[in-house]
């Protein structure tokens, strides 16, 4: 039992320091021309917001325009599933499969937009400590995108302490 504590505690290390680097990647701030930015929507706006508090890791400020990018545009996925990252970074579990869920109900057909979602599902699941269900969950993204370095690395992992 405790090495299977140690592995996942290592696997929850991985991750973090994946996410980590991937945060730090070099972005580039696209400007836009003053007609092009009377085409923008308000909600997307929000949204971009929202996100860049979250990158920052400042989540009380992401969810404050998170709300703005609800009201005006509740059906866009991009909303629920950062809703479910920040619930899952602030340890508001229930919160964050609760968005999640809602981020699928919003989100298209679209297997790269699924296989996000159930990623995200998988990482709750490891901070919840259920193995199994992270496990079915990253094989669904496995399903969705089979090239998904994630969720392949993670799934050998897994196998390993199992």
């Amino acid at each position: 039992m405790l090495k299977k504590t140690i592995y996942l505690i290592a696997l929850i290390l991985i991750l973090a320091v994946v996410e980590s680097c991937s945060t730090q990647m070099k972005t580039y701030e696209v400007k836009l021309l003053p007609s092009q930015m009377d085409t923008q929507s308000e909600g997307n706006s929000y949204l971009d917001q929202s996100v860049k508090y979250y990158d920052m890791r400042k989540y009380d400020s992401a969810i404050v325009f998170l709300h703005k990018a609800y009201s005006e545009d509740s059906s866009d996925f991009n909303i629920f599933l950062y809703y479910g990252k920040i619930y899952k970074e602030k340890n508001q579990y229930e919160r964050a499969s609760g968005a999640l869920n809602k981020a699928l109900d919003h989100c298209s057909s679209s297997t790269v937009e699924r296989a996000e979602i159930y990623l995200e599902f998988a990482e709750l699941e490891l901070l919840r400590g259920d193995t199994s269900k992270a496990l079915q969950n990253y094989l669904t993204v496995l399903q969705l995108q089979p090239d998904s370095k994630d969720a392949l690395d993670a799934v050998s992992t897994l196998n390993s302490i199992r």
